[in-house]
């Protein structure tokens, strides 16, 4: 009989009080629409990938994408926000890669340059 898994989030949950020392966030979080796209560039490479955004902060982005990356990579994330005939650009290095239960991985990246408050609005739509 096969052993019933629990899934990343409530594993992470349970485990949240045991991580004291760990690092928080720097800002608060948002969670981005359902169908907001990246496409990550790499310098000095001329692959683009895509990505969905989930969530979005000051300090960082969240993505979830088909591929892994490597902690430490440096990236460029391009998003098209709306009244903007240009997709804003953002630099970032990746902070983690983890793969989730349905085989895309899950990407933490941080900014190189904070976002102001504004900027994220104006992402968030």
């Amino acid at each position: 009989m096969a052993t019933p898994s629990i899934p990343l989030e409530a594993e992470m949950t349970l485990s949240r009080n045991k991580l004291s020392d760990y690092k928080r966030r720097r800002s608060r979080r948002f969670r981005c629409g359902l169908a907001t796209l990246g496409r990550i560039q790499f310098p000095n490479r001329s692959d683009i990938l895509d990505a969905f955004v989930y969530n979005l902060s000051e300090n960082g982005i969240g993505l979830n994408m088909t591929e892994s990356l490597n902690s430490g990579q440096e990236i460029v994330i391009r998003i098209r926000v709306a009244n903007e005939t240009q997709p804003i650009q953002l630099t970032a290095h990746v902070m983690h890669c983890t793969q989730e239960l349905d085989r895309s991985w899950r990407v933490g990246c941080e900014f190189t340059n904070p976002l102001s408050p504004e900027l994220v609005d104006k992402i968030l739509g």
